[in-house]
């Protein structure tokens, strides 16, 4: 059986050092602009209207699990990148993360949680309830970012069907969590995932 195709099996001290620092860096920058843009009040929050398909998945509040993996999912897909690719994976999320805080800030949107009792959620739950508030919405980073980490997994596991749809199937985990949740409508995901392509398109001059 050939090698499973992680680059991180020939990776040096100096680049687990590198990549680890990468990783620290990039998941401060996306949770702090994120919440940071939650306390900058300039316009009033436009609440978004569900669709016909949000109505119809049963809100979950347990789903939180599968929601809180976001970030493990984009660890484990810098696990794949070569260096220039790893240089262009960063590049593209930080982008993404930037540019979707400018327009919470100038362009507030919500989702509103109400088919959800926190009371008898799970105390994870409860916890990003009270530290994330009902605003940040579109376009949402959970996609973005996912379909990001989505492409550079696609082309990473080229040659493993096996590897490739457990990461495709993980990544539609988690948007559907984020539905289930009520943090997001299907607007945001929509948003979302073409701002996410969009970036990693225009970083394509990156790549080798």
């Amino acid at each position: 059986m050939s090698a499973l195709p992680f680059s991180f099996t020939r990776w040096s001290r100096r680049d687990w050092i590198r990549n680890i620092a990468a990783a620290i860096a990039v998941t401060l920058f996306i949770s702090s602009t994120y919440l940071g843009a939650q306390k900058i009040d300039i316009r009033p929050v436009q609440m978004l209207t569900p669709s016909a398909l949000d109505r119809a998945i049963p809100a979950d509040s347990r789903a939180v699990y599968l929601y809180v993996t976001f970030y493990p999912l984009l660890w484990l897909t810098g696990l794949l990148c070569d260096r220039p690719r790893f240089r262009r994976y960063v590049i593209a999320l930080v982008s993404t993360a930037a540019l979707s805080c400018l327009i919470f800030v100038f362009a507030p949107t919500g989702v509103a949680r109400g088919d959800i009792d926190a009371g008898s959620a799970p105390a994870l739950y409860r916890l990003i309830e009270s530290t994330d508030l009902p605003r940040n919405a579109l376009p949402s980073e959970h996609a973005s970012l996912s379909i990001i980490a989505g492409i550079v997994c696609w082309q990473a596991l080229r040659g493993r069907p096996a590897l490739r749809t457990a990461a495709i199937l993980w990544i539609a985990l988690i948007l559907w969590s984020t539905l289930a949740t009520r943090q997001h409508v299907l607007a945001d995901l929509l948003t979302g995932a073409a701002l996410g392509s969009l970036a990693w398109r225009t970083t394509a001059f990156l790549k080798t």
